[in-house]
């Protein structure tokens, strides 16, 4: 009886001694322990990544000359859409086309089929360049110009193909424009500008929109008004390129 008592006691203390072993390793402290060194590798990782992703990203920024704020002024025109000519059936495209990125650019030449508007401006004689189309001339309208102080007269030309609007203007059909008229453009047709698009822009802060056709280039230090820090400015064509230009309509 003693002899088992004693074997009970002994066996006891064997296993009191086996879960004390067991509690030095504590799952839970191993498993801290494992997660504080995953947690060291995963900081390390992140450390690491976030290094690697600020320098690539920043890298990518400088290598463009910011094409990470400005795009890509040599984008191609991707998925363009026909911007058709006004109040003409069937539809007539207008040679402009809308890109999948926002951008307009002109396509080709055309005639413009919609009717010429007539002039709505009614303001007081003393108030802008015309009282009338008559004062216009042949193909031209007298219409209100919005911006500034306030609203005045002045003439627009209409016109049918940009032969009717001279050198250095294209025929931008009433469609793109409330009516056909002409603008100015260094280019007519993306044909005219190499590896760039002859892309159509207005001024966002201009009275009159100040709507004109220019060449994209590599040289380009913005694609959209959103790379241009004040609000006055907008990207615009400017010294030979498209940059930030500020408008003052006034």
């Amino acid at each position: 009886m003693h002899w088992m008592r004693g074997r009970s006691w002994r066996r006891g203390l064997l296993l009191a001694a086996w879960w004390g072993l067991v509690g030095c390793a504590d799952p839970s402290d191993g498993g801290t322990s494992s997660a504080e060194g995953g947690t060291s590798s995963a900081e390390g990782g992140t450390s690491s990544a976030t290094a690697d992703g600020t320098a690539t990203a920043s890298s990518s920024a400088e290598t463009s000359g910011t094409t990470g704020d400005i795009g890509d002024p040599l984008a191609p025109c991707e998925d363009p859409q026909p911007i058709l000519q006004l109040d003409v059936d069937p539809p007539i495209a207008s040679g402009f086309v809308t890109c999948a990125d926002g951008r307009t650019v002109r396509d080709v030449g055309t005639t413009c089929d919609s009717p010429v508007a007539p002039g709505d401006c009614t303001l007081e004689p003393e108030v802008g360049s015309c009282t009338s189309d008559a004062d216009c001339g042949v193909a031209g309208a007298c219409v209100t110009m919005s911006g500034g102080p306030g609203q005045s007269c002045g003439c627009v030309t209409a016109c049918v193909t940009d032969d009717d609007c001279g050198d250095g203007y294209a025929c931008a059909c009433a469609g793109v424009l409330g009516r056909s008229t002409c603008i100015p453009a260094v280019c007519r047709t993306n044909a005219d500008c190499g590896d760039g698009l002859c892309r159509f822009v207005t001024h966002r802060t201009s009275c009159d929109g100040a709507p004109r056709l220019a060449c994209t280039s590599a040289a380009d230090t913005c694609v959209f008004d959103e790379a241009c820090e004040n609000y006055d400015e907008a990207c615009y064509p400017g010294d030979g390129i498209f940059e930030c230009v500020a408008e003052d309509c006034a």
